[in-house]
């Protein structure tokens, strides 16, 4: 699974409940402008809130108006009395249209045909009730409606509280430009309706995925020349009573889909670049790559499968395979992987196929140390080399080739050999060199030490590489198993008391380690066992020696083996083979050194790990050429038969550094480019907080320092232009009661029911208070939550608080900042929809826990703000397999908030791998397009699908004083490679987008698999950096793009939920059911779970 901390402090995702922004409540039954209306009422184009008889919405609204008010187009404010206009929060100016250009006509998802505007007198319906009347556009600077008395009104500029809202070009009306496959037809006659793909009365938020739609032809009302629609207005907080509950709701919580994933797809072809990028300032950076030189490369390699039977233990596989090849392979250099794979640069010499039976002496035994083991090797296929310099050619000549695997296998397993000879630990393509004493041990908590290594592997870019690079890992520390009982279980010494968890955790660790066995001052009592259990303390645990008379462990070390056991009430554990049930006192064990362990790391462990491995520019890249120099690859007899030879020197390869972006805030109109951080201005829009709990779960934190912080919340809230109220209650609640969770629970309903638009919760830095809060808040009750940890609430400082209110804004629909209008790309001047998909896995020892998939979405016109989607599916399955679903709910909640369809859908695919990139394009590729067309028939927009990788090996090194950024000295953000270590005939590229913290920068690394909108190298570029700027979180731009960024918050959050809620694989869809995020909090304020 990934997990990426937030810049801010305080909870690492939150949750999303209550609407903060209020809006006067109407005293009679509302109706929807999407389902059913009332005669005589008017609905402009776009409108979706609740009106009443007589009332006028206007194009984009999406809040509850009262009668005689009027939304203006994009209006997101909260609605204030008669007369009055409501913009962007109170107070807050509109600003002009979020789209350039010209709007298109048709905004809704329907398979009707654009038809021309009614005669005059004529009514045109858009799916709704008949007597809604079409409402003309008007010149610049004039608005004309019909309001709820009989004739027309004429309504000023900005005066008498209305203000004017210019059009998407300087208050020109919108032309309707059609969206393609949309046909022009005459219109109805009079009294006939406009059919818009949904029955009379019906919602446009079916639960189905029909067929769904809302008025197809955006009519000019009389405010519909300003764009604004795009800007979303937070909907107000939902009543008890049913008439003020939304007509129909959003579906989002998890819903899994079948176990199998999408099979038998059609393969999409990934298409050529058109050429490389050209902007920004060019340089040159060193990259830890080793060029490979194959002009020697044998013409054929020769791949054997080997079979030893039995193929355990795993560590003498290498050692029959060298035995093999000594008898009769004498004078060839073969190279073995490990597994069940031989090449060879000849042919071997004993034909096709050779079998041998082998003995292997057990050191670990002192008697029965003998193993024998049954070899074969049998030739499986000649590999043509000639296939790597067909594929690095077809960059000039254009040729469709697929990257020769096998034979790029084969050149990696050969270098892979070089390094055995220095003798390091092999763990996957990294190998470990045991710590020997010249640098400092560092311990990463929970009974791991760090070791050192180097990474390597063979890859075709450009020209052949070698990528070498550090690697760090966590092995147990080779110690006593007391040290290690009280290293896991947090214990100060062995003689304190445990609870039953701590067995557990000390279980989870050791189980299929080795262990030494030792009695003191006993003569050839040394043994090797694995371990593979846990029992009782020798103190409790009896057993019958030789069938005489019970006794327990304790007493039987003293009589039988004269020893005396100092620690009778810690466990024993349980050694192969298991039905002999050998049990040892762990004070007699000690674990052998070497051990990889491929399991989760825990929190702390994470972040000593970190630390430790966060080495500056200059210090990785010394300890990558010292790898270099210990693994000797031109040295290699292996090496060398095959013909391959190794530049020992990284690569020094051309590079461009974009310009940053300029990050606008409210009242700034030419903000100025700020490469990689800036500080904070007043919010772009925000919202009142008015009532606002604190909920303190911490019996340490005092009231005191409660107060003090609610003061500095609403401080620090006025210097980014929030206004916050005074905190309506502080409860400090008692932790140790067994009703916590049903506590918590009422206390949240209690609040909700008096209007709560966030509760603030205070939880200790230890147990699982965070994922209770969160379960609590959003799957029961529907109330925003912002958690903040103990310890960062008694170091709480106006910074802090600062960053706080980046996420407390963003969960309330607010908008912390944008793109300035001089920066911002092309292509989001149109209707455009970023998705972030990302789908996390549990780690290898975590089999009975399901993968989360996720997929964040983009609702509005400057790409800020989000909304996520969460599916369980099968451990290990990559695809995500309700896609189609999840984008039907999308591109509706899109339409909602916009008032239009994505013309155009740009797909951010996080955590594929190269090996995967054809089966999950053409899967999920099908199904945004099948998404689409269930919608509309004729809905077909452009996709662009682009794969985003992290877990790479890649690193950048200045070269030049005048391209080092910070204190660490990296490279710049905006730094970007698409040539020379990139794909020599698809698009890919490497963008260093931000500036780091601490250690040596990693490059995140894009790849386009699809693009139906042609969008330049350029663009594409550009696009994804400035996406960097966008992360609500931070004053800081990412590492990689926002809706990425989104969607791994969004697993993160569901994993939240799955802690101590155990979801069944044999029945995901039965959790799912019990599990589901409130609909109304979800669909109120969509960025909870930032």
């Amino acid at each position: 699974g990934k997990q990426q901390s937030g810049p801010s402090q305080g909870d690492p995702a939150s949750s999303d409940g209550q609407q903060p922004a209020r809006a006067q409540q109407p005293s009679q039954p509302e109706q929807s402008s999407v389902g059913r209306g009332q005669p005589g009422q008017q609905y402009h184009s776009g409108s979706v809130g609740r009106g009443q008889p007589g009332q006028q919405y206007h194009s984009g609204s999406v809040g509850r108006g009262q009668p005689g008010q009027q939304y203006h187009s994009g209006s997101v404010g909260r609605g204030q009395h008669d007369g009055q206009q409501s913009s962007h929060g109170r107070g807050q100016p509109p600003q002009s249209g979020p789209y350039q250009g010209q709007p298109p006509q048709g905004v809704q998802f329907s398979s009707q045909q654009q038809q021309k505007g009614p005669q005059q007198g004529q009514q045109q319906q858009k799916g709704l009730q008949q007597g809604q009347q079409q409402q003309k556009g008007l010149q610049q600077g004039q608005q004309q409606q019909k309001g709820p008395q009989q004739g027309q009104q004429q309504q000023k500029g900005p005066h008498q509280g209305q203000q004017q809202q210019k059009g998407p070009q300087q208050g020109q009306p919108p032309q309707g430009v059609p969206f393609p496959s949309q046909q022009q037809q005459k219109g109805p006659q009079q009294g006939q309706q406009q059919q818009i793909g949904l029955q009379q009365g019906q919602p446009l938020l079916a639960q189905q995925p029909q067929p769904s739609g809302e008025d197809k032809s955006q009519k000019p009302s009389s405010h519909s020349g300003d764009s604004q629609g795009k800007k979303d207005k937070p909907t107000a907080k939902p009543q008890k009573d049913k008439e003020n509950q939304p007509p129909k709701k959003i579906d989002s919580g998890p819903l899994p889909m079948s176990k199998k994933s999408p099979s038998h797809q059609p393969l999409f072809p990934i298409p050529h670049r058109k050429g490389v990028g050209t902007l920004g300032r060019r340089t040159q950076v060193e990259v830890n790559q080793l060029p490979l030189n194959l002009s020697k490369l044998c013409p054929e390699i020769y791949h054997y499968d080997v079979a030893i039977d039995p193929d355990k233990p795993k560590r003498f596989l290498r050692p029959i395979v060298a035995e093999f090849i000594k008898r009769h392979c004498n004078g060839f250099n073969p190279a073995f992987d490990g597994k069940k794979n031989l090449y060879a640069a000849r042919q071997l010499p004993f034909g096709t196929s050779k079998s041998d039976q082998i003995t292997m002496i057990n050191e670990e035994r002192v008697s029965n140390n003998e193993l024998e083991f049954q070899i074969t090797v049998k030739l499986a296929q000649k590999i043509n080399t000639n296939t790597i310099t067909a594929f690095l050619n077809s960059r000039t000549t254009g040729q469709r080739l697929d990257v020769p695997q096998t034979a790029i296998q084969a050149i990696d397993v050969a270098l892979r050999a070089a390094p055995l000879v220095s003798g390091p630990v092999p763990v996957g393509r990294s190998y470990f060199i045991p710590p020997d004493g010249r640098e400092r041990i560092i311990e990463l908590g929970g009974g791991l030490e760090l070791w050192y290594g180097f990474y390597q592997s063979a890859i075709l870019n450009w020209k052949p590489f070698l990528n070498v690079d550090v690697a760090h890992k966590g092995f147990p520390i080779p110690t006593n198993l007391v040290d290690i009982f009280c290293q896991v279980c947090r214990l100060n010494n062995p003689r304190d008391n445990f609870r039953p968890d701590d067995v557990l955790k000390f279980r989870g660790f050791v189980t299929t380690l080795k262990c030494d066995y030792e009695i003191p001052n006993t003569p050839n009592s040394r043994r090797t066992y694995r371990i593979n259990n846990v029992g009782k303390s020798p103190a409790n645990l009896r057993f019958r020696p030789d069938n005489g008379p019970e006794i327990s462990v304790v007493d039987y070390f003293k009589r039988v083996k004269n020893y005396q056991i100092k620690h009778p009430d810690l466990p024993t554990v349980q050694v192969d083979p298991p039905a002999k049930n050998i049990f040892l006192p762990i004070e007699l064990c000690y674990l052998k050194p070497g051990q990889a362990l491929n399991r989760k790391l825990d929190e702390e462990q994470t972040a000593a790990m970190v630390k430790a491995a966060a080495k500056p520019p200059e210090d990785r890249k010394r300890r990558i050429l010292n790898a270099i120099r210990t693994a000797q690859y031109n040295r290699s007899p292996v090496v060398k038969e095959f013909g391959i030879e190794v530049n020992e020197n990284l690569d020094k390869v051309d590079a461009r550094i974009l310009d940053p972006p300029g990050v606008q805030y409210k009242n700034q109109s030419n903000p100025r480019p700020q490469p990689g951080q800036w500080r904070a201005g007043e919010f772009m829009l925000s919202y009142e907080l008015s009532k606002w709990f604190i909920m303190c779960l911490d019996f340490r934190t005092r009231r005191e320092k409660l107060n003090d912080f609610a003061r500095m919340l609403a401080s620090q809230g006025r210097n980014l232009g929030m206004t916050i109220q005074n905190v309506t209650e502080i409860k400090e609640m008692d932790t140790r009661s067994r009703q916590i969770k049903a506590d918590v629970t009422n206390v949240l309903h209690k609040w909700k029911a008096q209007g709560a638009e966030l509760v603030v919760v205070v939880i200790p830095g230890h147990g699982d208070f965070y994922s209770m809060v969160k379960r609590c808040a959003e799957l029961e009750v529907g109330v925003l939550t912002q958690c903040i940890k103990a310890n960062t609430m008694f170091k709480m400082n106006p910074a802090t608080c600062g960053n706080i209110l980046l996420k407390v804004n963003s969960k309330t629909n607010g908008k912390n900042h944008q793109l300035g209008e001089r920066y911002k790309p092309g292509v989001l001047n149109r209707p455009v929809m970023l998705i972030g998909i990302d789908v996390t896995h549990p780690s290898p020892d975590q089999t009975s826990i399901p993968s989360v998939a996720a997929v964040a979405a983009s609702h509005d016109a400057t790409a800020f703000q989000y909304n996520m989607i969460w599916r369980l599916q099968n451990p290990r399955e990559e695809i995500v397999v309700d896609l189609k679903n999840i984008i039907i709910e999308q591109l509706k909640f899109f339409f909602i908030k916009t008032r239009h369809k994505p013309e155009k859908i740009i797909v951010y695919r996080d955590g594929v791998s190269e090996g995967q990139f054809q089966q999950v394009l053409a899967a999920e590729l099908n199904a945004i397009r099948q998404a689409c067309t269930t919608l509309e028939k004729d809905y077909k927009p452009g996709i662009t699908f682009l794969v985003v990788q992290k877990r790479h090996h890649v690193r950048f090194f200045p070269m030049k004083s005048q391209d080092e950024d910070g204190k660490n000295r990296n490279v710049p953000p905006g730094t970007i490679v698409d040539t020379t270590i990139t794909h020599p005939r698809e698009l890919d590229f490497y963008l260093v987008s931000h500036s780091s913290l601490q250690g040596t920068s990693r490059p995140t690394k894009y790849h386009r698999l699809w693009d139906d909108n042609n969008i330049s190298e350029d663009e594409l570029e550009v696009l994804t950096y400035y996406l960097c700027y966008l992360f609500s979180r931070c004053t800081r731009s990412v590492s990689y793009p926002a809706p990425t960024y989104y969607a791994h918050l969004a697993a993160f959050r569901a994993r939240t939920y799955l802690e101590n809620n155990p979801a069944p694989l044999n029945n995901l869809e039965g959790f799912a059911s019990k599990n589901k995020i409130e609909p109304v909090f979800m669909k109120n304020t969509p960025m909870f779970f930032v």
